[in-house]
């Protein structure tokens, strides 16, 4: 028994096992980060898919309430003082400012 012993370089073992080992934990990690990233791409997609249907369920109708509602805003600012108009636009309508403005000066309402 003794002989076995001496003639393996214990070290050399330890460091072969090391080596074994990391590279088993390399692999299972890149296995890992494989599945991840198709799980990540399969979610994606049906995440996408059920978003795209539901909003395909609201875009035919959100035309519809747009206009409404752009114009019921239009008709509100006729109301409003021709010297007040702008700076309740400006304070109120800032994503959309741009459209009435240009709607209120086509009609020189402004």
């Amino acid at each position: 028994m003794k002989n076995f012993i001496d003639a393996i370089d214990i070290k050399k073992f330890k460091d072969y096992y090391n080596v074994q080992v990391e590279t088993a934990r390399i692999s299972m990690q890149n296995q890992i980060a494989d599945i991840q990233g198709e799980l990540n791409r399969d979610a994606e997609k049906v995440i996408r898919g059920i978003i795209d249907k539901e909003l395909n369920k609201l875009v035919p109708d959100m035309e519809a309430r747009y206009d409404e509602l752009s114009e019921a805003i239009y008709n509100l600012l006729l109301i409003i003082p021709k010297d007040e108009r702008l700076q309740f636009i400006e304070t109120n309508l800032q994503q959309n400012k741009e459209a009435f403005i240009a709607e209120l000066k086509k009609y020189n309402e402004i």
